[in-house]
Formats: C-alpha cells, sequence, structure tokens
C-alpha cells in the first residue's frame, strides 16, 4: 500500500470544506497565519470529549498542508524520475512539531500549529539536490 501525500491533503480540506470549519474570532493570531512549507494550522472537532484523538487529527490535517507546500514547490519533472519524493518529505514531515494549541471557548474544536525547522527543510533540498546529481551520473 503506497502513501500519497497530495491524496492526503485533498481529502482533508475537502473534508473542511465540507464540515464549514471556520476559525473564531477570538482565536490567537497564529491561527490565522497562512500556511507555509515551515508551518501550518490543522482544526479538527472534539467529539466525546477526546482531546487526544483531535490533536492528532488537527496535528495530521497541518502536516499535510505543509507537506503539499513543500511538493508544491518541488520540480515537477522530478515526479517523473527515479526519485521518491514522498520518501523525502515523509523524513520532514516525521520530524514537524506541534508549536502552540488552542481550543475554543466552547471546547468543540481544537487548533493545533505545527512546524518544521529550517535545517529539515534544508536537508530536503540538500538531499533532493544530491539525488538529482546521482540521477544524472546514471545516465
Amino acid at each position: 500500500m503506497s502513501f500519497n501525500i497530495k491524496g492526503c491533503f485533498l481529502i482533508l480540506l475537502i473534508s473542511s470544506i465540507l464540515l464549514g470549519m471556520q476559525v473564531p474570532k477570538n482565536a490567537p493570531k497564529w491561527v490565522y497565519s497562512k500556511d507555509s512549507q515551515k508551518s501550518a494550522v490543522g482544526s479538527a472537532f472534539i467529539i466525546d470529549s477526546d482531546i487526544d484523538l483531535a490533536v492528532h487529527e488537527a496535528t495530521s490535517s497541518a502536516r499535510a498542508k505543509i507537506a503539499y507546500k513543500i511538493m508544491e514547490m518541488v520540480d515537477a519533472d522530478l515526479f517523473h524520475q527515479d526519485i521518491n519524493i514522498e520518501v523525502y518529505v515523509r523524513q520532514i514531515i516525521n520530524h514537524s512539531q506541534v508549536g502552540q494549541m488552542w481550543i475554543t471557548q466552547d471546547g468543540k474544536e481544537i487548533f493545533v500549529l505545527v512546524r518544521i525547522s529550517c535545517d529539515d527543510l534544508e536537508k530536503f533540498y540538500n538531499d533532493l539536490e544530491k539525488s538529482k546529481e546521482a540521477l544524472k551520473g546514471k545516465r
């Protein structure tokens, strides 16, 4: 079974749209921040007071957003070569950390800020460049 980061992101994005998730007006400033390659905000509903599950879902959502942003920046030609970009992206995502969490006043939804380090992102691009060079050497 293969892991498809773009597919996961699209499922999470569509779910968010269908569920009509909106950011409450009294949310901290970071909740409104724009997603990037280095950070993203995920959210999830808290069901049956299961905060652990909600944190996991919100964190997964934010990680999928980061992965998608990173993959958007990768040269499209690389997807058609023998470089497994998803392995590199998965390594970065595995090193990501929850920066902040916020639960709405009504206790029904949680927002999670996930970050990756600049060092991990730089290592990703360096490893990708090395793979491209190695692939060119094989030809």
